[in-house]
């Protein structure tokens, strides 16, 4: 049940994200680019390493970066178009995702942004933090963190992100933000 329920709340999420009129913008072409030219079967090996019973490093190839995560946590990749889908799944139905598209516009992406292609997004307590080890000292990729909801009115927690010409869009549960928080502490671009 809580496979059929990750894929009806990423069904939920793709419609909330396509917009049906013809004056789509960059989020919207990507999202239909994608579709077009998207070959769901096609999995990518995620570069796993297990840093102790607890801990594994994940770590991505293309894009050269890197986190220690929860080794419950299942992965897979999906290539989707000009993007890659990346999904971690506990045991337990707990989750986060991770969307990579590539992105040609600014590197500081803002809620006004955001509403530009997608009017009807939710966008609750937004903030832009950095992320990484070094946070404290400013250094790291700059996101925007903010709550949203997927399409079954479930509260969900959004870090948006630009780096090296890449647009990062990561999902979880509001209730997970300690620990995407953790995860994104350890975030490292090589």
């Amino acid at each position: 049940i809580y496979i059929f329920l990750i894929l009806l709340l990423l069904i939920a999420v793709f419609f909330a994200f396509k917009n049906k009129n013809t004056g789509q913008t960059n989020f919207e072409n990507n999202i239909d680019r994608d579709l077009e030219n998207s070959n769901p079967m096609e999995v990518l090996d995620p570069d796993i390493k297990k840093v102790n019973d607890t801990f594994n490093t994940y770590f991505h190839k293309k894009y050269s970066f890197s986190f220690d995560y929860l080794s419950i946590y299942k992965t897979s990749n999906f290539i989707e178009g000009d993007g890659e889908q990346i999904q971690f799944q506990a045991p337990n139905g707990d989750w986060f995702q991770i969307y990579v598209t590539p992105w040609d516009e600014g590197s500081i992406i803002t809620p006004e942004r955001i509403r530009k292609d997608l009017p009807n997004i939710v966008i609750k307590e937004p903030q832009q933090v950095v992320l990484g080890p070094k946070q404290k000292e400013g250094v790291g990729p700059q996101a925007l963190i903010f709550l949203s909801k997927d399409g079954t009115s479930i509260e969900t927690r959004e870090i948006w992100f630009v780096e090296r010409g890449y647009l990062f869009q990561i999902t979880t549960f509001k209730r997970l933000d300690s620990v995407i928080g953790n995860i994104l502490s350890t975030l490292v671009f090589k």
